[in-house]
């Protein structure tokens, strides 16, 4: 079963490619969208967990990675911020599936986007800085950055979904160049849906896709192994 589970999803998974970026926001801003110029498309809103972005103005190559990416662990998989950080495959398809959910909220209601940031970092970071799988649970001092209570709210809600989903419209953009062209482990998150327009679906609606049915059983077995070990390294 796992065997067909795997070769499934391998048929439905994308191979990482590159886009055209241009950070189109000028100077400091508060967490919440930012624009970009992707491939020419101008004012693209996306997500990414710095409060003072330093990415550059000028045209810059990115790699683009998708969740079904992160199931092969396939060369872009190795680009994310997570897996550039030595956290496993496994661990950080759960974890950037979490950031795909709350950024489906900050699609679908934009006062949440400022939430949604804190709460991506407060994750994302967190491992990236050594945190274990269980600093969601170990209060302020399990994460990175500021939390909000909305955005402990969202942690909250993020872990108790019983169900996960692979939106095949979730990209996560890496490898940006600051100012002075160098390379920064900043990465943003958001949907290709046009997002200008609003048009992202609603968690529960995406389970429809076909590559969201290979996730979810995927999701499940790789959350529950990860539990699993978990406890066996407390008992």
């Amino acid at each position: 079963m796992k065997q067909l589970l795997l070769a499934s999803i391998l048929i439905l998974a994308p191979s990482s490619w590159g886009a055209l970026l241009q950070y189109e926001t000028v100077g400091s801003v508060n967490p919440g969208f930012l624009f970009f110029t992707i491939d020419g498309k101008q004012h693209q809103r996306l997500l990414f967990d710095e409060f003072n972005p330093n990415v550059t103005t000028s045209m810059y190559n990115s790699t683009v990675v998708t969740l079904a990416d992160l199931m092969t662990d396939n060369a872009g998989a190795q680009m994310t911020t997570l897996r550039m950080s030595g956290v496993s495959s496994s661990t950080a398809l759960i974890f950037y599936t979490y950031v795909a959910y709350l950024d489906a909220k900050a699609y679908a209601g934009t006062a949440q986007a400022s939430d949604v940031v804190l709460a991506n970092r407060w994750m994302i970071d967190g491992l990236k800085n050594g945190k274990t799988v269980d600093f969601l649970r170990e209060g302020n001092t399990g994460g990175s950055g500021p939390l909000s209570q909305g955005a402990m709210n969202l942690l909250t809600e993020v872990q108790s979904q019983a169900s996960f989903f692979i939106n095949p419209t979730f990209r996560i953009f890496t490898s940006p160049l600051d100012a002075s062209h160098a390379r920064l482990t900043q990465e943003q998150t958001g949907y290709i849906d046009d997002p200008a327009s609003g048009a992202v679906a609603e968690p529960k609606t995406l389970l429809g896709f076909a590559v969201g049915l290979s996730a979810i059983a995927f999701l499940r077995w790789r959350k529950l192994a990860l539990m699993t070990d978990t406890a066996t390294s407390e008992g």
